[in-house]
């Protein structure tokens, strides 16, 4: 079994695939897996089928739906989401896995920095704030900042780049919840994952390189940000504290429509709030989930939860690593 399976997501081209996999193929750790799965036809100029295992997914699949099919084809205890079009940097993967030691971690966020200036922090994970509003922590002038004010219930990784603890994952369906969009899907598996007792790591030696204009945005248009957006409040309120989440929320929403003015988009967003409110009806099952995982982690916690052996990091050195016809520039088959 490999210690953890690197899944690519490729929605709409195959651009930025190259890229990801020139990066992640010179610098993974042993015992790695590497699946692609793809939703646009690709022909494998390079290939690569024996290192990549590529995977086809149903023509207009969303980054969402094929991250979900990466998931479920990977055989790894730990599993690692790579937007195409990123890059990894030497060590990326090693840093990120020793922080699995411990058992209470389900998540990891990598730091993702500016590819042409890699000092400048674009991405340190994803803020929620118990009022509703999640926000990408960023940099100003380069240094990090992180959400402030005691609203803030935690940073969390984005589905670009992010490392998960399968166990984790399957004790709240095992997957991203579709219906919430590529972005705040993350969030909504992140806070399930801190109300069952799990915590999320950020982990500073793990960096991922982005082209500054390619870094995720949580700030939302139209309809679907709206309906998404007020989905994940609702589907999240006793992670977020019932009495404290209703009384902030809507100065949250006055704030967006604040900020959104006066594009056309404010109306379209405001309506797919109130369809998800008036669905709050259908989030039972979800709050039944999230109190399953709470007593499933409570209970996993009186029980011996050692380090599986393929988690073990191996700190040799690279030199006594066997070299990879890999670890060269990509050349065409």
């Amino acid at each position: 079994m490999p210690r953890f399976s690197c899944i690519i997501p490729v929605v709409g081209n195959t651009q930025g695939l190259e890229t990801t996999l020139v990066s992640v193929l010179q610098h993974r750790p042993d015992d790695c897996e590497i699946l692609a799965v793809v939703n646009t036809p690709y022909d494998d100029p390079y290939d690569l089928k024996d290192e990549v295992r590529f995977i086809d997914a149903p023509a207009g699949s969303r980054y969402v739906d094929c991250a979900n099919l990466g998931i479920r084809a990977s055989a790894a205890p730990i599993v690692h989401l790579l937007a195409a079009g990123l890059e990894v940097a030497e060590g990326w993967a090693d840093a990120a896995l020793a922080r699995f030691a411990d058992p209470a971690v389900a998540a990891v966020t990598p730091l993702v920095c500016d590819a042409a200036d890699p000092d400048r922090l674009l991405s340190a994970g994803v803020g929620f704030s118990r009022g509703g509003r999640p926000t990408i922590r960023a940099t100003i002038h380069g240094t990090a900042k992180a959400d402030s004010g005691s609203s803030a219930t935690g940073i969390f990784p984005t589905a670009r780049a992010a490392f998960y603890r399968r166990a984790a994952l399957e004790s709240l369906g095992g997957e991203f919840p579709v219906g919430l969009g590529d972005e705040l899907c993350a969030v909504d598996l992140a806070l399930g994952l801190q109300y069952a007792g799990y915590r999320a790591a950020l982990e500073e030696e793990s960096r991922i390189l982005s082209s500054a204009s390619a870094a995720a945005a949580l700030g939302g248009k139209g309809f679907g940000y709206g309906l998404a957006a007020e989905r994940l409040f609702w589907r999240n309120l006793p992670a977020s504290g019932w009495l404290a989440a209703v009384a902030l929320h809507p100065w949250t929403v006055a704030g967006e429509v604040l900020r959104s003015l006066p594009r056309l988009e404010l109306f379209g967003q405001m309506l797919g709030r109130a369809v998800a409110i008036f669905s709050a009806g259908s989030y039972r099952t979800r709050h039944q989930q999230l109190r399953a995982a709470r007593a499933e982690f409570a209970e996993r916690g009186s029980r011996p939860n050692a380090l599986p052996p393929q988690l073990r990091i191996d700190r040799g050195h690279p030199q006594s690593r066997p070299a990879r016809p890999s670890d060269v520039r990509l050349r065409r088959a």
